[in-house]
């Protein structure tokens, strides 16, 4: 038996990406003949736990988690001052699966892939205290030229890497597009009552699920849905599925709008039901004004036979494919466009392209960084 130890800065019920692509990694490899998996992440402690090393062991989906304490976001401390002591000493394959984890290279004897799925922000700080004193660059560089294997979810993100200079051995860099779980996402018609979206008969429905957030470019959607709403549309409601921080300054400007009847927000929704919301709507849309490296969500979407709209930013036009299951867009004239002629409606229930499913990632993921 081999062991693979995935090592995740994020990971539920911490909210990210990255605690999810962590635990769908984990969830594919445990899954492989010959194959356990554990997973080493952290909790939010108190600095006698930390002192101590008191570390938490848990369980999920048939795989390990160890859980490093973390006093008040200092990870920086605690990964390098107790990794030795929890990374088990039969680990056969270690992967780091967010910047974070790069300073686990300080008290790291093993060798480790590093598994890329978003531009790293602790990039961008600045200040004598970040980029001195705690070196994010210094250490993500010195992790990346360190490892044997780097692997990009993406084009995008290989080539955001690249063109910082990293790796030098350029054929240690290879991508490997993230999966969809065919558990979760799939075209249905059966829907519990408890799912059901009360006063959509006979509307056209827009969703959108992600984190309500400034970035996720929630204040320009609404403006080009109220522009739709003013050009006459009485039969268009827009439902969201998320929450956030940005909340309650997007609700006021839906006040201001006055589009309160237009609008649904459901607040935090889990994974497993979005399928029976994506259901009853008609088109999916986000225009993230982050540059997503390989934003899945898209995906998930389309899985449910949902067209999707999308920024023309980061890896998104790899993940829709304009024109076919979607539009790739630029500017709000043409998202106005797509939406308001109901253009979309030739590409519901487009046929999906290929796709892994868990065992064949994992089996694939395996090949790449051999």
């Amino acid at each position: 038996m081999k062991h693979v130890v995935i090592a995740t800065h994020e990971y539920p019920p911490r909210i990210g990406g990255a605690g999810i692509v962590a635990r769908d990694l984990a969830t594919s490899l445990s899954q492989l003949d010959g194959y356990y998996v554990s997973v080493i992440t952290q909790y939010d402690a108190s600095l006698l736990s930390v002192l101590r090393k008191r570390v938490i062991i848990d369980s999920d989906s048939g795989f390990k988690i160890v859980r490093i304490p973390v006093f008040r976001n200092t990870w920086f401390v605690s990964y390098p001052y107790i990794f030795r002591r929890v990374v088990p000493t039969d680990c056969d394959l270690l992967v780091y699966n967010d910047f974070a984890i790069s300073y686990l290279t300080k008290s790291s004897d093993f060798p480790y892939v590093h598994y890329i799925h978003g531009k790293e922000k602790y990039l961008e700080f600045s200040g004598f205290l970040k980029s001195t004193i705690l070196s994010f660059d210094k250490i993500f560089r010195r992790s990346i030229r360190d490892s044997y294997r780097v692997v990009c979810v993406s084009s995008f993100i290989k080539g955001w890497l690249l063109n910082l200079g990293l790796p030098q051995d350029l054929s240690k860099v290879k991508v490997l597009e993230n999966h969809i779980d065919k558990s979760l996402f799939y075209r249905t018609t059966d829907i519990p009552p408890e799912y059901q979206l009360s006063g959509m008969e006979g509307k056209t429905v827009l969703i959108t699920a992600s984190r309500l957030v400034e970035g996720k470019g929630y204040a320009r959607m609404l403006k080009i849905f109220n522009e739709i709403v003013q050009d006459g549309d009485k039969e268009i409601h827009w439902v969201i599925a998320g929450d956030g921080d940005y909340r309650k300054e997007f609700e006021n400007d839906i006040s201001k709008y006055g589009l309160q009847n237009r609008l649904t927000l459901l607040g935090r929704v889990d994974r497993k039901s979005l399928l029976y919301y994506y259901a009853q709507a008609d088109l999916f849309w986000l225009l993230s004004d982050f540059e997503e490296a390989y934003p899945l969500v898209y995906k998930e979407a389309i899985a449910c036979g949902l067209p999707a709209i999308g920024n023309d930013l980061g890896g998104v036009s790899e993940v829709v494919s304009h024109g076919v299951d979607g539009y790739v867009c630029s500017t709000d004239e043409d998202v106005k466009h797509i939406i308001g002629s109901r253009s979309y409606e030739v590409l519901r229930n487009s046929p999906l392209s290929d796709e892994f499913d868990k065992l064949s990632f994992a089996r694939e993921f395996i090949r790449v960084v051999s």
